[in-house]
């Protein structure tokens, strides 16, 4: 007699299988959220990084200069920046450089050339008040038309204050509207201690800094325009003729230029750029003077900024870290693994500066990691990546039973 078969109920086999997946899938996603909530309830490592020196120390400073006058010297190429005062003081025509900045964002490039302005009785009103009340111009008359270019060069080189005004009608609809364009370009560029009243630089509550003046100028040497004007110790202008620059020590002594500028307030002024050489090869470095007084104003201020130019090669610090030098310690759970460099660093600082202003950002460190791991980045002044940091061997994650307890 044959047996019989059971029927098959696939519904409750179906039902089965449903319920056994299911309850697979809570146990998986419990353990996964028992073993995030543990995870994250685990210390972080613990960081140690070793403090740095330089490879060699040098006695030498910046030249000494009055109480009066406020400083501050910046190599861009090299990340390198000094200015021991940050308290705003009147920049006089040093104003000009924001004038010719907004300028020149506000045209491209190929269109410089064509675009011009014709010189009209506002224009020329503006020119007598400034020639009457002793103010750099350069001479206008109506009817004539003045290109970028030559508008770009009489302002830098000459220091041209009508120059300055007819550059704010032509990208403005109104002077207080491009103040306020030059304090939202300041305001952009992070210069946090500068205030702009007017495009040039006549009243006393136009006020900057040192620091705050070497960020614009290294954004204006980016411009060839600027680059080849500013070295000139002389521009000739259709109308206005042969103009000097009051820029002391343009064009000689490996000084490039930039911007000068005087008033009681202000005292002489000097936006100075050389060329320097470290270790055989040349840089772009730049100074500010303020506040200098004596003489005609301007040449203290050159003399001044011309000092602090020749000092700058003999002040800068080469720092070289090898791949293999231990430069921090990580501990956790009990063990230790070295930190290094993921690959050789090179960085520049200041001689008379001890401990370089690097800024340490670590991972969050709770599980195992093998050698070689990233762990953290270290980063230098302006927020310059300066290395990856790495561990030279494993480090263990704590035990199942550790990440229970």
């Amino acid at each position: 007699m044959a047996k019989k078969t059971r029927p098959v109920n696939h519904y409750s086999r179906g039902l089965f299988h449903r319920l056994a997946g299911a309850s697979v899938g809570l146990v998986i996603s419990a353990l996964l959220v028992i073993g995030l909530t543990v995870s994250e309830s685990l210390p972080t490592a613990q960081v140690k990084i070793s403090r740095f020196s330089f490879t060699h120390s040098s006695s030498d400073s910046f030249p000494v200069l009055p109480p009066t006058v406020s400083y501050g010297v910046s190599v861009p190429a090299l990340h390198l920046e000094y200015s021991p005062t940050n308290t705003p003081v009147p920049i006089a025509s040093i104003t000009k450089m924001m004038t010719a900045y907004v300028a020149l964002r506000s045209v491209k490039a190929s269109d410089q050339a064509s675009k011009c302005h014709l010189v009209d009785s506002t224009d020329v009103a503006a020119y007598e008040h400034e020639v009457a009340t002793g103010q750099s111009t350069a001479f206008i008359q109506e009817g004539e038309s003045i290109c970028f270019p030559d508008l770009m060069r009489g302002l830098m080189v000459h220091s041209a204050s009508d120059y300055a005004l007819i550059l704010s009608r032509m990208f403005a609809p109104s002077t207080a509207q491009f103040v306020a364009k030059m304090n939202a370009e300041a305001k952009r560029l992070a210069m946090t201690n500068t205030v702009y009243s007017d495009p040039t630089g006549i009243q006393a509550s136009n006020t900057s800094t040192p620091r705050d003046q070497l960020v614009l100028t290294a954004k204006l040497m980016r411009y060839q325009l600027i680059r080849d004007a500013v070295r000139l110790p002389s521009i000739e202008l259709p109308v206005a003729g042969r103009l000097n620059s009051f820029t002391p020590y343009a064009g000689m002594l490996n000084v490039i230029g930039v911007k000068s500028g005087r008033t009681d307030a202000a005292g002489g002024c000097d936006v100075m750029a050389t060329q320097m050489t470290y270790r055989g090869k040349s840089y772009l470095a730049l100074v500010a003077v303020f506040g200098a007084r004596g003489g005609d104003l301007l040449k203290p201020a050159g003399d001044d900024a011309l000092a602090i130019s020749d000092a700058i090669s003999s002040l800068i610090d080469t720092h070289r870290i090898s791949s293999h030098e231990i430069v921090g310690a990580i501990t956790w759970e009990g063990q230790t693994v070295h930190i290094v460099f993921s690959h050789p660093v090179q960085t520049h600082g200041w001689s008379f500066e001890k401990n370089p202003d690097w800024k340490v950002v670590m991972r969050r460190i709770n599980s195992a990691r093998s050698a070689g791991s990233v762990v953290g980045w270290i980063y230098g002044p302006k927020h310059v990546l300066v290395g990856e940091l790495v561990t030279t061997a494993s480090l263990k994650g704590p035990s199942l039973l550790q990440r229970m307890l």
